[in-house]
């Protein structure tokens, strides 16, 4: 069967909003840069997000681009990958295309748990891309083999050392993500709160949109901002590592036991700044704990405040990490991510 494109790419684009969700972002990533790999011309996208629109035009476009392409790509979020995984399997053969599944963040192994009978169609996937070491082998314990790591990255440029700022004096800490309950928002602010009661040690700038059914909450919550925090709004991802560059820290209070590779703490390492993080399950596989970041227990409000504290008052220690967040950053070029993405499929 005669192909028309390299590859075919299905996910939640959204080109014109440009929405900041992990799923929207790695999906134009992966697009823009396999594009400026293979061509623009090789490649057929479609918009997952109009099967919810148009469910039967949208299956007749899903069809077409997996019959036209050798390689199909698919970028499904939860519920996706229960109409996506099926739908591979079944056009694979009759099509003879190559199919993969890429996936947005650490829960794909409680998915296969609660819908055990969609472990069949994800084995027949030529290859399942997962962020994480810990995802693999969570994924390896349900005897879900087509596994392979391919690590997250980010298209931007990193600064460079002489560009690295000095720490300041307050200590400046940002939150660069959506503000949603389950990011740990709240425990961001009680902990920075607790740390300025007797004097100003750290400022702390909050930027994301807020998601929607957080609002009301989010109001209450900013009746209880110090006046060292201020949120700063929704921010352009393409000024990224320009605006938390001017910060010391980043903090990551999430409660999401299943990130994969945050999107917010590559820009940190891009942008020369370590991360404060609540240890998520693939904590190690992202940072070096006392190089380019350090962890805490998850939701423990004293644990937080003890390890952010002892960062606060060791500015050499910053520095230091400051650097070594600015080294990672290389291991997360999209260069390198699609050439090792490349010789997957080549293998496969």
């Amino acid at each position: 069967m005669k192909k028309t494109f390299q590859f075919g790419i299905c996910g939640a684009f959204d080109f014109e909003e440009k929405a900041t969700g992990g799923q929207s972002v790695k999906t134009r990533e992966f697009y823009l840069a396999l594009s400026e790999k293979i061509g623009q011309a090789n490649i057929c996208i479609l918009e997952s997000t109009e099967y919810k629109k148009n469910p039967i035009s949208f299956l007749v476009k899903f069809v077409h681009m997996v019959a036209k392409s050798e390689n199909v790509v698919v970028f499904p979020a939860q519920k996706g990958i229960k109409i996506f995984a099926p739908l591979c399997r079944f056009l694979k053969g009759p099509c003879q295309t190559k199919t993969y599944y890429d996936v947005i963040g650490g829960w794909l192994a409680k998915i296969v748990d609660e819908n055990p009978g969609l472990r069949k169609s994800l084995v027949a996937f030529d290859a399942i891309l997962v962020e994480t070491n810990q995802m693999k082998e969570e994924l390896g314990k349900r005897n879900i083999s087509n596994v392979v790591r391919l690590r997250n990255f980010k298209a931007v440029k990193p600064l460079q050392e002489s560009q690295v700022k000095a720490v300041t004096s307050p200590v400046r800490l940002c939150y660069f993500s959506r503000v949603t309950k389950m990011k740990g928002i709240a425990d961001a602010v009680a902990v920075v709160n607790k740390i300025n009661e007797h004097g100003t040690k750290c400022i702390f700038d909050i930027y994301g949109p807020v998601t929607d059914g957080y609002d009301e909450e989010f109001k209450q919550l900013q009746n209880t901002f110090g006046s060292e925090i201020t949120y700063k709004g929704k921010a352009d991802p393409s000024d990224s590592v320009k605006i938390i560059s001017q910060y010391d820290l980043q903090l990551f209070p999430t409660h999401y036991k299943t990130e994969g590779i945050p999107g917010a703490i590559l820009d940190s390492y891009f942008a020369g700044v370590p991360v404060v993080a609540a240890r998520w399950n693939s904590f190690s596989d992202v940072i070096i704990e006392g190089k380019t970041g350090t962890g805490y227990e998850m939701g423990d409000i004293d644990d937080f405040l003890l390890q952010l504290s002892r960062l606060i008052n060791d500015n050499e220690k910053i520095v230091e990490m400051k650097q070594c967040a600015l080294k990672e950053a290389k291991d997360y070029m999209p260069e390198t991510v699609i050439e090792e993405f490349l010789q997957i499929t080549r293998g496969a």
